[in-house]
Parts: structure tokens; C-alpha cells; sequence
């Protein structure tokens, strides 16, 4: 298209993280359970909310970190191929990071159901695999309950920060994840 824009990681975005965030939440409970140290976590001077909160900002921190080194390293290559829209660019990293949030949110939860950290990645990559494939709904179903159901996915709704909309139905819609996962 000879344009200096992130059109082709958009495309496989959901798919890569599959990998990246599974490896950040494997451990998160999972190694808590397996050394015996969860007891001891969750009996500080601290509820349970605290607890998971730091915890969860704590990913969110690795995965910001991440994302920042990735969106300057992507403008740099932008800016040497042509003339990228910096909006653009914002929005899209924008969306990514709510993406994050919401997948980080899953990925804890299948931390949380084992004590084994392999367990954990395989799980963390189940669990978020469901609203990523809802993406690929028109091969198993027929085209009008397809576009019902992709519309949930997660590629569906990072559509409009990718095009540089940073819209509310979007961000609502990764931290409705994100409230109910945590």
C-alpha cells in the first residue's frame, strides 16, 4: 500500500499475544502455589483486593514497559519508510494496551487454577484463544450468527483504535474484561 502505518501487525496482533502474555501471567499464581507462599500473601496485613491488584499492575507494568519499547522502535522504522500519522500510531498503541490489560486480566486466571507454571501458559493461551478466535467465526458458522458473534472478538473491537478511533465501546469493552477477570 506504500504507507508507513502498522496495517499488517494490526492484522496479527491478538494472535501474537497469545504467546507474550501468557509467559508474563504464567507465574503470577501459579508459582505462589507450587513454593507454598500463597498462605502467606494472602495473611499480610493486606485484603485479598490489594493483593491481586498489585499483582495484576505489576503485569500491566512488564506489559506497558513492552509496548513502549515496541511503539518507539515502530516509529522509528515508520519514520525512515515515509511520513507515519503520529495519531494513528497513538491510537493503535492505545488500543493495544487496553488489549493487553483485558488478556493480562484472562492470563491470571488460569494462573490462578493451577500450580504448575507450564499449566499456566497452556491455559493463559486456551483462555484467551476463545475471544481472539471469535475473529475466525465465519468458518464455522453461517454469516449472519458469524457477524453477531465476531463483533465479541477481540480483533472486532481493537478495529477502531487501529484506525485511529479511540472509541468508548472498544475501551468498555477491554475493561469489562478486565473488571470481571480480576
Amino acid at each position: 500500500a506504500n504507507l508507513a502505518n502498522l496495517d499488517q501487525l494490526n492484522k496479527y496482533f491478538p494472535l501474537i499475544m497469545l504467546i507474550f502474555v501468557p509467559a508474563i501471567t504464567m507465574s503470577m499464581w501459579a508459582e505462589e502455589r507450587r513454593q507454598g507462599t500463597d498462605e502467606l500473601l494472602l495473611t499480610i496485613p493486606a485484603t485479598d483486593f490489594d493483593v491481586v491488584m498489585g499483582k495484576y499492575l505489576a503485569a500491566v507494568a512488564i506489559y506497558t514497559v513492552a509496548l513502549l519499547f515496541s511503539a518507539g522502535c515502530n516509529f522509528l522504522v515508520l519514520n525512515q519508510l515515509g511520513a507515519p500519522d503520529f495519531g494513528l500510531l497513538a491510537a493503535t498503541y492505545i488500543g493495544y494496551w487496553f488489549c493487553g490489560l483485558a488478556m493480562l486480566a484472562i492470563g491470571m486466571v488460569a494462573s490462578f487454577l493451577t500450580s504448575n507454571i507450564t499449566v499456566g501458559f497452556v491455559l493463559g493461551a486456551l483462555f484467551n484463544a476463545i475471544p481472539v478466535s471469535l475473529e475466525y467465526a465465519d468458518v464455522v458458522l453461517n454469516p449472519n450468527v458469524a457477524a453477531k458473534v465476531k463483533a465479541y472478538g477481540i480483533a472486532e473491537q481493537l478495529r477502531d483504535f487501529t484506525q485511529g478511533i479511540v472509541s468508548l465501546s472498544g475501551t468498555a469493552y477491554f475493561l469489562l474484561i478486565v473488571a470481571v477477570m480480576l
